[in-house]
């Protein structure tokens, strides 16, 4: 049985502040001892929910970092990333994209047939490729809530 523990952190959204999160998860001796499956898609999972709240997120007076969490418990991984919404951000992509990781059971469907596309009609900008690996390569579960311009997403495995 795994060690429970949690780790927290509040950093500024700033990219090389993930390499830090990154560093300090894969050292961590109650990490390690997972395993290195999990230690390789917890690592991963954390970079891709911290990048996205650095590039997509909101910072301002009433929240000026990011939010990290990293819960192991007895047979589940929990990693919450909270961040502030710009005033009027659309979701609609988002939330699309985490329905289509909830609603289906092939999440390396989902994965290689948005590889496709973006190889066949490569556009700039949110390719959301990084949800849909967080559900295929880390085998995490996804969610979100939206509250008071907080969007704080979860996500889950178990171990």
């Amino acid at each position: 049985m795994p060690e429970p523990f949690h780790i927290e952190f509040s950093i500024p959204p700033m990219w090389e502040t993930i390499n830090g999160i990154r560093e300090t998860i894969s050292k961590d001796e109650r990490v390690r001892n997972q395993g290195e499956t999990l230690v390789n898609a917890t690592v991963m999972v954390a970079s891709e929910l911290l990048e996205n709240a650095v590039k997509y997120g909101f910072h301002n007076s009433d929240m000026p970092a990011v939010q990290f969490a990293l819960d192991i418990g007895q047979d589940e991984v929990k990693i919450i990333v909270a961040n502030a919404l710009s005033p009027g951000a659309n979701l609609s992509r988002f939330r699309e994209i985490l329905q289509a990781i909830q609603d289906s059971r092939n999440p390396e469907k989902l994965y290689t047939d948005r590889l496709l596309e973006i190889a066949n009609n490569p556009i700039p900008g949110d390719s959301g490729l990084g949800l849909y690996r967080i559900a295929y390569e880390g085998g995490y579960n996804l969610k979100f809530v939206e509250q008071d311009s907080i969007l704080t997403v979860y996500a889950s495995r178990k171990i």
